[in-house]
C-alpha cells in the first residue's frame, strides 16, 4: 500500500471515529443547544429559519460539489471515491443535525420500524467509508 492511500485511509478512519464519539456523547446536540441559546440571548431565535435554510442550501451545495470533485479527481481510484463520498455523507448528516431545520428534522427523525431515517444516512456513510477503506488498502496481486 502506498503512503498516500494509507494517509487517506487513516484520515477517513479518524473522521468516522470522531463522528462515532460525537454520536455516543451527543456533542452535536450540545453545539446545537449552544447555537440556540446564543440566538435566544440575542433575540434572534425567531428569525432563525432564513439562516437555517441558507445553511442547509450551503451544506447541500458543498456536499454535492465535494462529491463531484471527488468522483472526478479520484476517478481512477474507485475505492477511495467510495470512502470519501461516504465521509461526505456522514459529515452532511452531522451538519444537517446541527442546523436543525424543522422540516429536515421531521424527515430525519421519522421512524420506520423504530429506525430513524437519519440513522440510515449515518450507517450508509460509515459503511461506504469503511468498505472503501478496506477496498483501498487490500493487498493487490
Amino acid at each position: 500500500m502506498n503512503t498516500r492511500r494509507g494517509r487517506l485511509s487513516a484520515l477517513l478512519a479518524v473522521l468516522e471515529w470522531g463522528l462515532f464519539l460525537d454520536m455516543a456523547f451527543n456533542e452535536r446536540w450540545l453545539l446545537h443547544e449552544l447555537l440556540d441559546n446564543e440566538a435566544m440571548a440575542k433575540n434572534l431565535y425567531g428569525m432563525r429559519v432564513g439562516p437555517q435554510v441558507a445553511a442547509m442550501i450551503l451544506l447541500g451545495t458543498a456536499a454535492a460539489g465535494a462529491m463531484g470533485w471527488t468522483l472526478v479527481s479520484l476517478r481512477s481510484q474507485r475505492a477511495a471515491s467510495v470512502a470519501v463520498c461516504g465521509a461526505i455523507i456522514s459529515i452532511s448528516c452531522w451538519g444537517a443535525e446541527i442546523i436543525s431545520l424543522h422540516v429536515v428534522d421531521a424527515i430525519f427523525h421519522f421512524s420506520l420500524h423504530r429506525i430513524m431515517l437519519v440513522s440510515l444516512g449515518w450507517v450508509a456513510g460509515a459503511l461506504m467509508t469503511g468498505i472503501g477503506i478496506a477496498w483501498e488498502v487490500r493487498p493487490t496481486r
